[in-house]
């Protein structure tokens, strides 16, 4: 900055004096804590990169972008305010145009500095409650937290149930664990699809990869005519028979409840092998200790449900 200013002279709190002294002085507190906060935020980065799913950490970046913001406009402010009295020594002949074009160059750069600080804020915008999400996501064994709050916004936001949605999202931990990009002998993505129910899907090539495009795939596929998906199976569980139809599970009574039909009816990935009869109708045989989708269901409605994004 010194150099790039040198010679400029304005009248700082009544006192004259050039800007490589004046106003740096008045800089020097905001240039050093600038450059304090910068040293921090790279070391905050370096140590996300080891953990990032830190709460402490993240809660650091947030704090330390927001001084950095504070500490440019303090910057920005000083420069603009010499640039009231630079434009009238240029006007009046006691400034060269070339100095006073260096200062307007070192306030379109201190600009552009505050924008990318304040879109790169907003990037990294998590509230704390949504840090303490992610920490309990990543606590429940989610392989990506950012995959599973989009899944669970992405459900609710089609207007599902929150008991709904959780059923959904406890199927998917127990299918790919929330990888996008899972392949599983013919089976695809997020919701494993196959028995060539993926076929369109791995036909978008490289964009079937993306989680949007497969909950958005598998949305058009709920709201469609896939038949095969929902066979209304029926599920003995305890003392009384589930029912797997749509209905059904839209209304959920609990997670549980809308995990044993999703994976009955829709992914038809529970053991239903084992099964009897009842009433002239066949129903399988709920075996609890191997559906891990039914206590992942329960523990992602836990952290999940009733929060806002």
């Amino acid at each position: 900055m010194a150099n790039r200013i040198k010679g400029i002279t304005v009248e700082i709190g009544g006192d004259t004096t050039k800007l490589t002294t004046g106003l740096d002085k008045a800089l020097k507190g905001v240039q050093s804590t600038l450059r304090t906060t910068q040293s921090s935020l790279r070391d905050v980065n370096r140590m996300l990169k080891l953990d990032p799913s830190s709460t402490e950490l993240l809660t650091q970046k947030q704090r330390l972008l927001k001084d950095a913001i504070g500490t440019t406009k303090e910057k920005l402010d000083a420069l603009k305010q010499a640039q009231v009295q630079a434009r009238e020594q240029l006007e009046n002949g006691t400034l060269g145009q070339d100095r006073y074009d260096a200062l307007q160059r070192e306030i379109i750069e201190t600009e552009s500095e505050l924008d990318d600080e304040n879109e790169l804020s907003e990037n990294e915008k998590v509230s704390l409650e949504e840090i303490k999400i992610i920490a309990q996501l990543l606590e429940a064994g989610v392989k990506d937290p950012d995959v599973a709050i989009y899944v669970w916004k992405f459900f609710i936001d089609k207007g599902l149930s929150e008991y709904a949605v959780a059923g959904i999202m406890g199927n998917v931990f127990q299918e790919s664990n929330f990888d996008p990009s899972s392949k599983n002998g013919g089976y695809y993505g997020l919701f494993q699809l196959g028995g060539g129910r993926e076929k369109k899907l791995i036909e978008a090539k490289d964009k079937w990869i993306d989680y949007a495009y497969q909950c958005d795939y598998t949305w058009k596929e709920y709201t469609g005519d896939y038949k095969d998906g929902w066979g209304n199976n029926r599920l003995l569980i305890e003392d009384h028979v589930l029912v797997g139809t749509r209905e059904n599970f839209e209304n959920a009574k609990s997670a549980t409840e809308a995990a044993l039909i999703w994976g009955i009816s829709y992914e038809r990935a529970l053991d239903l092998e084992k099964k009897t009869i009842i009433n002239g109708n066949t129903v399988y045989l709920y075996l609890q200790e191997k559906e891990v989708r039914v206590q992942k269901a329960e523990e992602l409605y836990a952290i999940l449900a009733g929060k806002e994004f």
